[in-house]
C-alpha cells in the first residue's frame, strides 16, 4: 500500500527553536513542512501550544450547540436540553481533555463563555441576563 504523497506533511516540533531546513522527500516527491496538523481529532503546532486546537472545538461546539437549541425550540423540558448537551455537545468539549488541558486564561476564558451559554440553553433562560440576577 503506497502513501498519499499530498496529504502528508512534516510537522517540526521545535518550541523557541528555529527548526532545521531539510528536505524530505516521498518516492521522488517533496513532502510540504506543516504548521499544524490534526492527529485523532487533536490538532497539534509547531510550538505546541493550544490555542489553535481550543479555537477549533469552540468553534465546533458552538455549531453544535446552536444547532440543538435550533432544534429543540419549542421545548422547555429541563431534562431533554440536559440529555442532548451531555450526549451532543459536552461530549465534544470533553474530548481528550486531559491531553490539551487549557492553561492559558484565553483559553480558560473561550471554554468558559460556551459552558456559560450551554447553561442558559439548560435552564431556559433568556440569552443576555445580569449576572446578580443570577446570584442565590
Amino acid at each position: 500500500m503506497d502513501l498519499n504523497q499530498s496529504k502528508c506533511g512534516i510537522l517540526c516540533i521545535r518550541g523557541n527553536v528555529q527548526p532545521i531546513k531539510f528536505p524530505y522527500s516521498l518516492h521522488g516527491e517533496t513532502i510540504k513542512s506543516v504548521d499544524h496538523q490534526k492527529d485523532l481529532g487533536v490538532t497539534i503546532t509547531t510550538d505546541l501550544k493550544w490555542s489553535k486546537h481550543v479555537l477549533e472545538v469552540t468553534s465546533k461546539v458552538n455549531k453544535m450547540l446552536g444547532f440543538v437549541q435550533r432544534s429543540t425550540f419549542d421545548t422547555k423540558d429541563f431534562l431533554v436540553h440536559k440529555t442532548l448537551y451531555s450526549s451532543l455537545v459536552k461530549s465534544n468539549l470533553s474530548y481528550c481533555s486531559h491531553v490539551w488541558a487549557p492553561q492559558s486564561v484565553a483559553n480558560l476564558h473561550s471554554l468558559e463563555c460556551v459552558q456559560r451559554c450551554a447553561s442558559r440553553f439548560i435552564l431556559s433562560l433568556p440569552f443576555r441576563t445580569d449576572n446578580r440576577d443570577l446570584m442565590i
